[in-house]
């Protein structure tokens, strides 16, 4: 018994791989001449961004001007209000860092003293 094709079993594959390569050429020349064929677009125009410019009018003009007015109004006023937390930020910092801790945990931003203080004088302050 051999193993392999027999001799008419070879023969028919050569036939279908050279029938497989004549239709991949086929195709490929259809194609190239289906694109080569293919009408092309008649633009008077040279090609490139040189014809697709946009030439502002005086009202354009004055619309991105203003537009560019109101983004710098808009910058100033960001900075002014950051400069505006900067400032409160320092002050809530210099706060916290001048509060007065007691010894029972709790703390103050000025020390009270309750033997200091008369209670006679703020009870009669409608005498004054």
């Amino acid at each position: 018994m051999h193993q392999g094709k027999r001799r008419d079993q070879i023969e028919f594959s050569y036939k279908v791989c050279a029938i497989g390569v004549v239709g991949i050429v086929c195709i490929a020349i259809v194609l190239g001449l289906w694109r080569w064929m293919e009408p092309q677009s008649v633009d008077p125009r040279p090609s490139g961004p040189n014809y697709n410019y946009w030439i502002p009018t005086e009202e354009d003009i004055l619309t991105i001007d203003s537009l560019y007015n109101i983004v710098k109004e808009t910058e100033e006023d960001v900075v002014e209000l950051n400069e505006s937390v900067d400032r409160i930020d320092s002050k809530l910092d210099d706060l916290i860092e001048d509060r007065l801790e007691y010894d029972d945990g709790s703390y103050d931003s000025i020390r009270y003293n309750p033997n200091e203080i008369d209670i006679d004088t703020i009870s009669n302050r409608d005498s004054i």
